[in-house]
């Protein structure tokens, strides 16, 4: 946590997904089925998912802009809607997928080719002619963010409260009406420097305040990261 910025989070679990005694599994008692419901491209194209609070579907972006949402049954194939492309999107760095509570669906640019920016779709998502994304406010930044500023993903709290935005070295919260209005000032920020994460990337936040991170297994097949931080209640 850096200094000045009030206490939000502490770790209360740090695991690696792997190791010298291999990754730990499900309990014997855990039951459940994994089974693949759709191909979504390979790493490259930095797949994010999220889920509509108001119809539970899942959506899927790939960082060259293409959304797709899926439907997926609880028995049979899902199935694969392209919402939109790059061409309709106009954003071809993007990085990071929320869902305001109010269905509203936001994405989030890495900072890569541009000053991070923040794009809200239109409410009523459908295939077909794509309507124009609307960009809020203005980019964080002038030009290229620098490298440990990039964002790697995003999330919403459930209540709609909150933006979450991590870097491969933080994590900031930001006022979503703030936010929205333009301010990317964060109201705290989480520095995750003590995780030592290959390659941050990932970030959630849980019904219960649990915020969770995972991250890329570095070279030579080192494994991934994962952890959680428990959060107090935010203000």
């Amino acid at each position: 946590m850096r200094p000045g910025t009030g206490g939000v989070c502490a770790l209360v679990l740090l695991a690696a997904c792997g190791g010298s005694d291999g990754p730990s599994g499900p309990t014997a008692s855990t039951d459940f089925t994994i089974r693949r419901v759709a191909d979504t491209g390979g790493p490259e194209m930095s797949v994010r998912l999220a889920r509509d609070p108001l119809s539970g579907a899942l959506f899927v972006l790939r960082r060259s802009g293409d959304v797709f949402r899926l439907a997926v049954p609880g028995q049979g194939t899902a199935t694969v809607e392209r919402l939109y492309g790059p061409a309709e999107t106009g954003v071809s760095d993007a990085q990071g997928m929320a869902f305001a509570s109010d269905g509203s669906l936001y994405i989030v640019t890495k900072g890569e080719k541009g000053g991070v920016a923040l794009y809200r779709f239109p409410r009523d998502l459908k295939s077909g002619p794509a309507m124009p994304l609307q960009r809020v406010a203005k980019p964080r930044d002038p030009g290229k963010s620098p490298n440990s500023e990039r964002v790697t993903d995003a999330t919403a709290s459930p209540d709609g409260e909150w933006i979450v935005l991590r870097t491969s070295r933080a994590v900031t919260f930001h006022h979503t009406k703030e936010l929205m209005g333009g301010n990317w000032r964060p109201a705290h920020v989480v520095d995750l420097a003590d995780l030592d994460e290959p390659q941050g990337e990932g970030v959630t936040l849980t019904t219960d305040g649990t915020l969770v991170v995972v991250g890329e297994g570095g070279g030579k097949s080192a494994p991934g990261t994962l952890a959680r931080l428990s959060c107090s209640s935010l203000r």
